[in-house]
């Protein structure tokens, strides 16, 4: 039984029941793997306080609680898409490529390095500001993979720290 499907099922509005009769599969089948996934369905019962049917967010599978607004994804899986765009808007900006090792790869290994410390804010926490102002803090920053940031910022290059370590006698 695949996760997906019974998610995007879910978000359809369909009763274990309904969900059973379109699989071909008995309706405490379709309660294990609902609860092995840890998915509930809806039973088309209405919300009191908002006056509308129950919905379930069609990426992770969550109740979307009081959706008003009758979006299909909850607001966890919203901004995990905003944050994501605006990463890969900036990626691009900066080239595609780690400006140490020329590597390129997976946007999730990107990290964007502030090269003379002015940092008003950390790229990261951006997706709401405009993308003017986030260009503004790229424009001081370089793009690096995540081993070439770590290394841009380890502090064990120091020729003091170095010998310290050789000649250390503790534990």
């Amino acid at each position: 039984m695949e996760k997906e499907l019974l998610i995007k099922m879910i978000g359809d509005g369909m009763s274990q029941r309904r969900i059973a009769d379109e699989l071909s599969l008995s309706q405490s089948t379709v309660k294990y793997w609902l609860n092995k996934f840890d998915l509930k369905t809806t039973n088309k019962k209405y919300n009191r306080r908002t006056n509308s049917v129950n919905k379930f967010c069609t990426l992770c599978g969550k109740e979307i609680l009081n959706n008003v607004h009758n979006r299909s994804k909850c607001s966890g899986c919203v901004t995990r898409i905003r944050r994501y765009r605006m990463k890969k808007r900036a990626v691009e900006y900066l080239g595609c490529y780690c400006k140490k090792c020329g590597w390129t790869g997976n946007i999730a290994a990107f990290e964007f390095h502030h090269i003379d410390g002015d940092k008003n804010f950390g790229i990261g926490n951006a997706s709401n500001k405009s993308w003017e102002i986030i260009k503004l803090e790229l424009d001081k920053c370089e793009l690096l993979c995540s081993n070439c940031h770590r290394i841009e910022h380890a502090k064990y290059d120091d020729e003091n720290f170095l010998i310290e370590v050789d000649n250390y006698q503790g534990n």
